[in-house]
This record gives structure tokens, sequence and C-alpha cells, in this order.
């Protein structure tokens, strides 16, 4: 869908939603809607008048920066899509390592259940060897 917007030389695709705006350098009004994706698009449309040199210019470094915020927001949407999978990847790591941690403590409080076991067994035997000895000795 085209329709001329301000001065006529923006184009519209398929608005989802619009976003008035004033441009700072002439004060028109002009909407930009749809996506960033639908942005990249955008083609000048043409005037019934000649643009004059002052408006080309001006109108070229906004087509132009707004090709680079679009990029930008790209750019910055792939790392934040790039980031987010990384960190739950990062996040699934850190359950596994949980896990792995609790069943260590489960183990290490078995190990010290049975040399606590082991040292009182020990303790009998050599209290049963010293009665022995004992008994060897006065015999």
């Amino acid at each position: 869908m085209q329709e001329p917007i301000g001065n006529g030389r923006i184009q519209v695709i398929q608005p989802q939603e619009t976003y008035p705006s004033t441009c700072p350098q002439n004060g028109s009004q002009y909407r930009f809607s749809g996506t960033m994706e639908a942005a990249k698009d955008l083609e000048p449309m043409t005037s019934d008048r000649p643009p004059t040199p002052a408006e080309e210019t001006p109108l070229a470094r906004l087509e132009a920066i707004v090709l680079e915020i679009g990029e930008a927001v790209l750019a910055t949407t792939e790392t934040v899509d790039c980031l987010a999978a990384r960190v739950e990847e990062m996040a699934q790591q850190v359950q596994q390592q949980g896990y792995q941690i609790f069943a260590l403590s489960e183990e290490v409080e078995n190990l010290t259940m049975t040399h606590q076991t082991t040292l009182e067994q020990l303790g009998n035997l050599t209290a049963t060897l010293e009665q022995l000895a004992t008994s060897f000795r006065q015999a």
C-alpha cells in the first residue's frame, strides 16, 4: 500500500504500527509504519515538483541514517539472539553442574559415614588386640 505522507516522498508498506514524528530540519510531519524489515525496502516516492538542492541532500542523509539504524537494529537483534542462546546453554550447564554437586555432596556424606564406621571398627579392633596382648602377657 502506498500513500503520500508529508511532502509525498515516504513510502508506507503494509502498516502494522504508526509512529508519528516531526522532521527536526523543516518541521514537516511524517509517519513511519511497519517494521524495521519493511524500512529496508523503503524507496523514495516521486514528487510532482523537482526537489531543490537543499531538500535533496538532507533527504539523502536521512535515508542513509535510517538505513544505518535499520542495519544496527538487525545486527543487534542477531547479537541478542546469539547471546540468548548462549545464556540458555550456560543455564543448562549450570543446572547440570548443580545436579553433579548434589550427587558429589551425597557421596562425600556417604564416605564420611563409612570413614566414621571404619574408625569405630578400627577402635574396637585395637581394643580387642590390646586385650589379647594383655591376656598373653598375663598367661
